[in-house]
C-alpha cells in the first residue's frame, strides 16, 4: 500500500529543498524488526521529523487523532527514541508558519535560513469563507 503524503509533508519537503538542507530521506524505515517509518529522517544525525497531518478535525484523510492512531504514533516514536533517535513532532500549522523549519535548522546545527514567514489574517477557529464548503485554508506567504 502506497502512503499518501499530507500537504504539510509536501510543503516541508519543498522548504527543506529550498534552503538546501542536508540530504533527508522520506518515509524512512528506522526500526530493524518492524515496519515503522518516519516522515523525514537524517539517519547520520539520528534525527527524525514527523508531521501530524490529521490534527485538524476536517482533515480525516491523514488522521492521527483517533485514539488508535495516536497510540500507534506514540509507540512508533517511543521505539525511535529507544533506538537513539531524536524525534521532532510538528502540526501542519507549524510547517506552514515556519516553526517546523526553524526547529529542524536548530536540530541540524544550521544557521537560520533568514526567511520571514507571515501568517495570514486570523479567522475564528473553524470558520470558512462565505459560501464555501471547503475547510479553512492556511496559506504561507513567502517574501519574493
Amino acid at each position: 500500500m502506497e502512503l499518501k503524503e499530507s500537504p504539510g509533508e509536501e510543503f516541508l519537503a519543498a522548504l527543506l529543498r529550498s534552503i538546501k538542507a542536508p540530504h533527508f530521506e522520506r518515509q524512512f524505515r528506522f526500526h530493524p524488526d518492524r515496519k515503522f517509518a518516519a516522515d523525514f529522517a537524517w539517519p547520520e544525525k539520528k534525527l527524525l521529523a514527523e508531521v501530524q497531518g490529521g490534527t485538524a478535525a476536517h482533515h480525516r484523510a491523514f488522521a492521527h487523532t483517533s485514539a488508535q492512531g495516536y497510540e500507534a504514533d506514540c509507540e512508533r516514536m517511543a521505539e525511535a527514541v529507544l533506538l537513539g533517535y531524536r524525534v521532532l513532532w510538528f502540526t501542519t500549522a507549524m510547517v506552514f508558519d515556519g516553526r517546523a523549519l526553524t526547529l529542524i535548522e536548530r536540530a541540524l546545527g544550521l544557521p537560520p535560513c533568514g526567511r520571514t514567514f507571515r501568517k495570514p489574517p486570523a479567522r475564528k477557529p473553524g470558520s470558512r469563507p462565505r459560501g464555501s464548503r471547503a475547510a479553512p485554508v492556511r496559506r504561507l506567504v513567502l517574501p519574493g
